[in-house]
């Protein structure tokens, strides 16, 4: 069994549409493939009507911090995705304490509040998404 995935499909060009005949073709075919459609706009009515009926999944939204509360996840002071101590000006000293105004307890635990604090956002941080996946394959 193979799965294809096509996110952003609600995109309109001629190379979008060249590749949604090209799947339909290859669905009809290979009986065992799989299509994944992700969109945050897509209309599922209508691909759907194009497709063989299939499912659409609501979509959640989680931010980073919801990431780090439910996994217990935790960026650390000196890793590949903290920022570094050069770097620590363009954070403000006083970040811990508005992060924890806004994130009061007992929503979010301190390791939330710290982690928040010391992220570099330039860095990816394949770990923490490896992690990701791992918890939501285990867990739903």
């Amino acid at each position: 069994m193979g799965i294809l995935l096509r996110d952003e499909v609600h995109e309109r060009d001629l190379d979008t549409y060249f590749l949604l005949i090209i799947l339909k073709d290859l669905l009809a075919r290979r009986k065992s493939l799989k299509l994944v459609l992700m969109s945050a706009t897509l209309n599922a009515d209508t691909f759907s009507k194009y497709f063989s009926p299939g499912r659409a999944h609501p979509m959640g939204e989680f931010r980073l911090e919801d990431v780090l509360q439910f996994m217990g996840y935790e960026v650390r002071p000196g890793s590949d995705y903290a920022i570094k101590p050069k770097d620590a000006k363009n954070k403000p000293s006083h970040l811990k304490a508005a992060l924890a105004k806004l994130y009061p307890q007992p929503k979010y635990d301190s390791h939330v509040t710290k982690s928040l604090a010391i992220v570099d956002e330039s860095v990816i941080n394949y770990e923490m998404m490896a992690k990701l996946l791992e918890y939501i394959t285990e867990n739903n």
